[in-house]
């Protein structure tokens, strides 16, 4: 392998997870089970939304989207200049392309 003779490469014969994807390998019916529900629950601690409920409205018609204020947990410089909307977008649009494609509209 190319990649070996310029970086340190370790390989298994079954990874746990791969890109804050969760792999599970079922032997019975010989399929491979893709989740990111770590992915989805660091996120929504990230931006403090941990504790919210679901509800009935998709948004808040008061919710400002063009705030760059974030919460505390949130101290990367790139996330601060970017706005929380949009910041939040990003990570959503990333659960998409790896195993959430049900939420793709409501993302986009």
């Amino acid at each position: 392998m190319e990649l070996s003779k310029k970086f340190k490469v370790t390989t298994t014969d079954c990874p746990g997870s791969l890109l804050g994807m969760k792999i599970t390998h079922n032997n019975t019916t010989h399929s491979i089970s893709l989740s990111q529900t770590h992915y989805i629950n660091s996120m929504l601690k990230q931006y403090g939304l941990q504790d919210t409920n679901p509800i009935t409205t998709p948004l808040d018609p008061n919710v400002d989207l063009d705030s760059t204020d974030l919460p505390p947990e949130a101290t990367n410089t790139l996330e601060r200049g970017s706005g929380l909307y949009a910041t939040a977008t990003r990570s959503l649009l990333y659960a998409v392309m790896g195993t959430q494609p049900n939420i793709a509209f409501v993302v986009h």
